[in-house]
């Protein structure tokens, strides 16, 4: 872990003696948190003389000015001597950017001490009870050259640092980040510039104050990650004149501006998909009614990637990706980074949302002949629906599936529907629940429920389930004029989606990228 990096983690418990070293007299209540010592850690004193030692006494890396902080407050306003201020107090934070100075917390950016006011009335009754707990952080450099090395400017850089690490933290933490309060402030008081991190819950969940080594050693890897993934970047890939970004972006471009054609299979797949697609609701890929079909549509996408005339942009691209995974994975020797998975996974989605929007814009000839077949399909599953329960054995049954199955062969549909309802989460529940369904479907909305009941059937392993969906799935070969027609549309359409889902994912990298660098400069990659 990188030495030029320290991270101190203390915590401040409501109703406890405060601990010896941190400046506070008697036990800590409200207004040792909020009524003064936010504001303390903004305060203007700590930055006018950034390498002016004589105000402060360091504690554990923590800088403490002992005559703020204190139990005794003799305050002047609200925030007078309290954690808050100390660590909004302006001397601290007066040079620590250029632009107008601010808090960050888990409400936005607090410019104003009426800004620090609201957000403290929203916040301080989350310490105010027995057991209450506040974390505090500490996270400093060695030196301000150190600021240089890695990149980082000012607030507006550790402001970026902290709350991506506190979010990925939370979740370590066993906190949910919903329910926390935090606030940060940079110090640049002393010879070590210094960041100021502190959280709460405000509905308290966790008894624990003391955080595990193994907890400890987390939080720091994760800000050590974030804050030297910077230096890291330009010390990894500068070798080369090639910026990273161009080696991605161009992607965007290309990677399908070549698809003149796609293959024969690939449109037959799609044609088959769009045979049995429900006519109603949202044709999106995360909607649930696209449960039963995201199978197909990930298999689909996966073919237009491997097409020949992409699959090598395609390789490039996540090559690319894995090299930025491997930055940050370096920092902490371990598997911590999913940005290729991330993006990937977005990829795919868009372009299989792409997918659906065509199905919406097929001409109306080729529309109706997919409809044909959709009902067609209906109308067979109904019938297989039929069958199998005219000769199913029923040994293993419960006597109320028994039931619905006698019902059913009595052609009380109505009833055995109702019945059907009443049963449990098994395989031949759900089965029988989406049996019935699509034998009583009357509508176009109706009939995709019930596929979608049975396609759930199928996925608990029942049987009779995965005889109607392998019908369902089954495809049928485009003759001549259904394939030009296709090829037509899709051959335009599906390369415009696709060259879209590239170009705006390229733009997400370069934030991602950028969230790391200074806004005026360009990261270098090698491409060996």
């Amino acid at each position: 872990m990188d030495k030029s990096i320290v991270v101190k983690a203390t915590f401040l418990q409501f109703g406890k003696s405060a601990p010896s070293n941190s400046g506070y007299k008697g036990k800590l209540n409200c207004d040792s948190i909020f009524g003064g010592y936010t504001t303390y850690l903004s305060r203007d004193d700590a930055t006018k003389d950034s390498m002016g030692e004589s105000e402060t006494t360091f504690i554990d890396e923590e800088v403490v000015d002992k005559n703020t902080i204190s139990s005794s407050f003799n305050l002047k306003n609200s925030l007078d001597g309290s954690l808050m201020d100390y660590t909004s107090r302006a001397s601290a934070t007066h040079d620590s950017s250029e632009k107008e100075y601010f808090t960050m917390t888990n409400e936005g950016k607090l410019y104003t001490d009426e800004d620090r006011n609201k957000w403290i009335e929203n916040s301080k009754s989350a310490f105010s009870k027995d057991g209450d707990i506040v974390w505090n952080l500490v996270v400093s450099l060695d030196s301000f050259d150190s600021l240089k090395e890695y990149e980082i400017k000012d607030q507006e850089d550790f402001a970026k640092i902290t709350k991506t690490v506190l979010y990925k933290s939370f979740k370590k933490l066993k906190l949910d980040p919903q329910n926390m309060i935090w606030w940060e402030d940079y110090h640049t008081n002393t010879k070590h510039p210094h960041i100021h991190v502190n959280f709460l819950e405000k509905e308290h969940s966790r008894d624990r104050g003391k955080l595990t080594k193994k907890e400890i050693d987390y939080v720091k890897g994760m800000f050590v990650n974030e804050i030297a993934a910077r230096k890291l970047y330009k010390e990894k890939y500068m070798d080369n004149a090639e910026d990273a970004l161009k080696k991605i972006t161009p992607l965007k471009q290309k990677m399908i501006s070549e698809i003149n054609n796609l293959p024969y299979e690939i449109l037959n797949a799609i044609a088959n998909l769009y045979s049995q697609l429900p006519r109603t609701g949202r044709l999106q890929y995360n909607a649930a009614s696209m449960i039963p079909y995201r199978e197909q549509l990930d298999n689909i996408v996966n073919q237009v990637l491997q097409c020949d005339s992409c699959k090598e942009d395609y390789s490039i691209f996540t090559q690319e990706l894995d090299k930025l995974d491997n930055v940050r994975n370096d920092l902490t020797n371990d598997n911590i980074s999913h940005l290729k998975e991330t993006h990937d996974q977005k990829l795919r989605v868009q372009i299989a949302n792409s997918i659906l929007k065509s199905f919406k814009d097929l001409k109306e000839t080729d529309k109706r002949n997919m409809t044909s077949l959709n009902e067609w399909k209906i109308a067979n599953a109904i019938q297989i629906v039929s069958k199998i329960y005219e000769g199913i054995d029923t040994k293993d049954f419960t006597p109320q599936q028994v039931e619905v199955v006698n019902l059913i062969k009595d052609n009380n549909l109505k009833e055995a529907g109702m019945l059907a309802e009443k049963l449990g989460d098994s395989s031949n529940d759900k089965f029988l629940k989406g049996a019935t369904s699509l034998l009583n479907a009357k509508s176009e909305a109706q009939k995709a429920d019930a596929i979608a009941q049975i396609y759930d059937a199928e996925n608990s392993g029942n049987k009779e389930a995965q005889r109607v969906m392998n019908f369902y799935r089954k495809g049928q070969s485009l003759n001549k004029t259904d394939y030009h027609g296709f090829k037509g549309l899709l051959g335009r359409r599906l390369p415009r989606g696709v060259k879209h889902a590239i170009k705006q994912h390229g733009q997400e990298i370069e934030n991602e990228i950028e969230a790391y660098l200074r806004n005026d400069e360009r990261i270098a990659v090698s491409v060996k």
